[in-house]
């Protein structure tokens, strides 16, 4: 589904981002990413 695609690309995102981003960008990005889905909850219904 739409959401497995998301996921599948997150999950093999990170690892890149955690060899190429500093400690302080990842924790800006897991902000953003964590602000995105408290205004999505329906996302995190699905699984």
């Amino acid at each position: 589904t739409y959401v497995h695609i998301i996921r599948n690309v997150i999950s093999l995102s990170i690892p890149i981002f955690m060899r190429t981003l500093d400690s302080q960008d990842l924790n800006e990005i897991a902000k953003n990413v964590l602000a995105a889905q408290e205004k999505r909850p329906g996302n995190l219904e699905v699984q």
